[in-house]
């Protein structure tokens, strides 16, 4: 694997905001004389704590899924390596056989020239009178005489037919070994490129999952406040209805004023169901107290506004967090890729070079070897 200088972990800091927000929230719960002595929604908390367990044990499975993920690429990486490794000291082994068995000394076509029993194997100074040796003072060779030409063109020529075989066979080599070089780098790129394409569907395929699970949540809750509203509504007609019915049948719509005065010894001043009306001084007090109403039921809506905008900016900001961090992600990724590629260039090309090399010095013929023929009789 490489190594890579990578910022401080994202996931690090998003803890340490959550933690610093919480404890924001936390002293303007506890600063807050209002909550403070009428008590907070206990459905509503528990909601949230369920809510939050959820998103952690989500995060825990996450983390240990790419965790698994990174231990399985580390693993098939280091596979592959070994693999390539293996290979190549397979290559090499076959190039050393080859040259021990068929590249001998013996075989080369200047041994002739170094051979240390070339005086050993040299023929005598004279075989017999049809010896070509022979010089014109024993009237054995004549000039303009070539008896053995014939026989020397064709050992040139096989000579030479030899030679072109061996140099075909190694350039075949040559080629078939380029090849499964070749092979072996583009099987390696595919395999990480699969890879990263496996590993993107499956963030995409767990953000599509985690934004449906938030859509049937926000779905179900939605549900359960319509019903709720639809219950209170049912409840508010059906009292509605009983009430009118009481008014109905009680006395309230009669013309006995007396009606609404209390029995002696009671404890109220006038009974409610029985009520005519009020005084200039009763409706005004009465005005009062709906005034004083209506200022509270405004500012519990204030409030419960305040609220819904805190808690739905608290989720744009989770949103944005995650964002970020999956576009931060994505370009250590793509930067990782990019020094991968960069790095097996420069080995492909330093290959290159080096072949190339081996190809020109194997290959190259000088001058002087031209020139060392044809000089004698031999």
């Amino acid at each position: 694997m490489y190594k890579v200088d990578l910022p401080p972990d994202p996931k690090e800091f998003a803890k340490i905001e959550a933690r610093r927000n919480r404890e924001e929230q936390r002293k303007s719960r506890i600063f807050d004389s209002k909550q403070r002595t009428i008590g907070l929604d206990t459905d509503a908390l528990k909601a949230q704590i369920e809510e939050k367990k959820q998103r952690d044990a989500d995060e825990k499975e996450w983390n240990a899924a790419s965790d698994a993920e990174m231990l399985r690429q580390a693993k098939i990486m280091e596979l592959l390596h070994l693999r390539q490794a293996q290979d190549r000291r397979a290559i090499e082994k076959a190039d050393l056989d080859f040259r021990a068995t068929q590249q001998l000394s013996q075989t080369r076509r200047e041994f002739d020239l170094n051979d240390p029993d070339g005086l050993k194997k040299s023929l005598p100074a004279r075989v017999g009178d049809g010896d070509e040796r022979l010089g014109p003072s024993s009237l054995q060779l004549f000039h303009g005489e070539d008896l053995a030409s014939a026989d020397r063109k064709r050992q040139q020529a096989e000579q030479q037919k030899q030679w072109l075989q061996e140099q075909r066979a190694h350039e075949r080599a040559v080629k078939e070994y380029e090849e499964y070089e070749k092979k072996c780098q583009d099987l390696q790129e595919l395999q990480q490129t699969v890879h990263l394409r496996d590993l993107s569907a499956a963030e995409e395929s767990r953000r599509q999952q985690l934004v449906l699970e938030a859509a049937e949540f926000n779905k179900s809750l939605a549900e359960v406040r319509a019903q709720q509203a639809q219950q209170a509504k049912v409840d508010e007609l059906e009292a509605n209805a009983r009430e009118m019915l009481n008014l109905y049948h009680g006395d309230l719509l009669s013309e006995n004023p007396n009606v609404a005065t209390p029995a002696l010894g009671g404890t109220v001043k006038v009974l409610s169901d029985r009520y005519k009306g009020m005084s200039e001084a009763e409706r005004v007090q009465y005005r009062q107290a709906q005034l004083q109403q209506i200022e509270e039921t405004q500012q519990r809506k204030k409030e419960s506004v305040q609220e819904n905008a805190l808690y739905d900016q608290q989720n744009l900001l989770v949103g944005k967090t995650q964002l970020l961090l999956e576009r931060q992600t994505q370009r250590q990724r793509q930067e990782i890729l990019r020094q991968q590629m960069q790095e097996n260039a420069a080995l492909a090309a330093e290959q290159k070079a080096r072949r190339e090399l081996e190809n020109k010095a194997r290959n190259e013929i000088g001058s002087q070897f031209h020139e060392q023929f044809n000089k004698g009789s031999r």
